[in-house]
């Protein structure tokens, strides 16, 4: 999935947005982004379906990334272990329970790193203690 903006997007959301043609548009470009991520291509969906975040939830609450036990089913994000946008397949196996916090963490750390930039790691049981 392409994360940086579309010019052409970009365009239709600034300039002379109430343009018949212009909305029609960008409602067609929002709606293949949003087909992309929903649908999702070749590779399968981007996003896991419920029943996989409920199996991973009845096999335990664990947070791969930190560790630590998910308290709360709304906070938990099901994240690819081989991450979708190298290739990994939206399934169970390729699942793996995250608090939302964490997920977005690695999220973050992995375009960090992707970009030869120093990236944030788990936080280590002595850095929580207070």
């Amino acid at each position: 999935m392409n994360l940086r903006p579309d010019p052409e997007f970009e365009s239709l959301l600034s300039d002379n947005t109430s343009g018949k043609t212009r909305v029609e548009s960008r409602f067609e470009m929002w709606k293949e982004m949003l087909d992309e991520v929903m649908v999702g291509s070749e590779q399968g969906p981007r996003l896991f379906p419920r029943a996989v975040k409920d199996q991973l939830w009845s096999e335990g609450h664990t947070c791969a990334w930190c560790q630590q036990e998910i308290q709360d089913f709304d906070d938990a994000h099901v994240d690819h272990k081989v991450p979708y946008s190298k290739g990994g397949k939206t399934e169970k196996d390729n699942g793996q329970l995250m608090h939302r916090y964490c997920n977005q963490v690695k999220s973050a750390t992995e375009q960090v790193a992707s970009q030869g930039l120093a990236a944030a790691q788990p936080a280590d049981e002595a850095d929580l203690a207070v």
